[in-house]
């Protein structure tokens, strides 16, 4: 019985990383169109889904040094797809937005990223689709 669930624990993780692989070739064809690394990219869904971002928060969420993170929000300042909004209430507290390039380049990322789901997901029956989610469920709660 271990051999077999051995061997199929290695079966699960293979088609994991191909499909990790699959995404990543997808997302770096993408970045090299928009110029843009991963991480930058990263940074810009979580600035977009984190409104008020923090400098800290950028750094702890992408486990990156301080002035790594002062240069990732540099960079993307000077391609103007964020701003920085200094706090009304502590001038010193600076968060980051995204601007109008910015909301457009998350856009195009958003939907090629929804294509490459949707390519897999496209292959499966609605009571497949169903079984993922609960698997997926059961894996991240």
């Amino acid at each position: 019985m271990g051999i077999k669930k051995q061997h199929l624990d290695q079966l699960i993780f293979d088609k994991i990383f191909n499909l990790y692989r699959c995404f990543k070739k997808d997302f770096n064809l993408q970045s090299d169109i928009l110029n843009l690394t991963m991480i930058q990219m990263h940074a810009l869904f979580f600035i977009k889904n984190n409104p008020k971002s923090q400098l800290t928060d950028l750094a702890e969420t992408f486990k990156i040094t301080l002035p790594t993170a002062t240069a990732l929000t540099e960079k993307l300042v000077k391609l103007n797809l964020i701003k920085r909004v200094n706090d009304k209430t502590d001038r010193r507290v600076i968060h980051f937005y995204l601007t109008k390039k910015g909301e457009d380049i998350f856009k195009q990322i958003k939907n090629k990223r929804n294509n490459i789901i949707c390519s897999f997901l496209n292959r499966l029956n609605l009571e497949e689709k169903e079984e993922l989610l609960k698997i997926l469920n059961k894996i991240f709660d």
